[in-house]
């Protein structure tokens, strides 16, 4: 295992003699071959094919997100793969890579086009409003989930302020509450669904009792993203 890590290394650093692609779609083979972790090789593997087009200047930010069409197409993912280490068929895992590429970067100029003609329709409609409403939903599209903390950190208005600007959003129907029980506390957030819809494969109506689980094991900060 160490010498194929060195040689998977080598082929890292190496100068380019291939498109950066394809280089992507190698070193993913490459490294879930070598499936150097106990657990995790395929999310690793699948960081590694952005980090690499980040360093590469290719990807200003993380917003290519292979997972899903993996997924969509999980049994030719993996015969693709078993095909080139037992028959050495590279050609056609070069292209179901490269055809992975394609579809979620056309799915994710979509999403940010229908992001932006949703916050350009928000922001139409606060157009006039007096209070803060419209830095509030700005808020919004940085991240779906909100709480009183990260709006009063972000705005610098007060825990009161932070829940009537959230209020306000939530009368007009942008975001929903969602309590989430830990223990004998709990704590309470705001999603915003449509913008959930956009950026989720999965449905933002009746949010799913899984999701709202997995929020309940996270810090709020994590969840929230507060700025520095």
């Amino acid at each position: 295992m160490h010498d194929s890590l060195a040689d998977f290394e080598a082929f890292l650093l190496r100068p380019p003699r291939l498109p950066t692609l394809v280089r992507c779609a190698l070193l993913h083979y490459q490294f879930l071959t070598i499936h150097p972790l106990l657990d995790g090789n395929g999310r690793i593997g699948r960081l590694l094919v952005l980090l690499f087009l980040i360093q590469e200047e290719r990807l200003p930010v993380p917003l290519l997100y292979l997972s899903a069409y993996f997924e969509r197409h999980r049994v030719e993912y993996y015969d693709r793969l078993q095909a080139v280490r037992e028959k050495g068929r590279i050609q056609e895992w070069l292209q179901f890579f490269l055809t992975a590429v394609s579809a979620q970067a056309d799915d994710a100029m979509q999403r940010a086009d229908s992001l932006l003609t949703l916050r350009e329709q928000y922001r139409s409609e606060l157009a006039g409003n007096r209070s803060r409403a419209s830095e509030a939903i700005e808020l919004v599209f940085d991240n779906p989930i909100l709480t009183t903390r990260l709006v009063r950190s972000s705005l610098g208005v007060t825990n009161q302020g932070a829940l009537n600007l959230i209020r306000h959003l939530e009368g007009r129907g942008w975001l929903s509450k969602l309590e989430v029980r830990q223990g004998r506390g709990g704590s309470v957030f705001w999603l915003a669904p449509q913008v959930y819809a956009v950026i989720s494969d999965e449905p933002a109506e009746g949010y799913r009792e899984r999701e709202a689980s997995e929020l309940s094991t996270q810090s709020t900060e994590s969840l929230t993203g507060v700025r520095n």
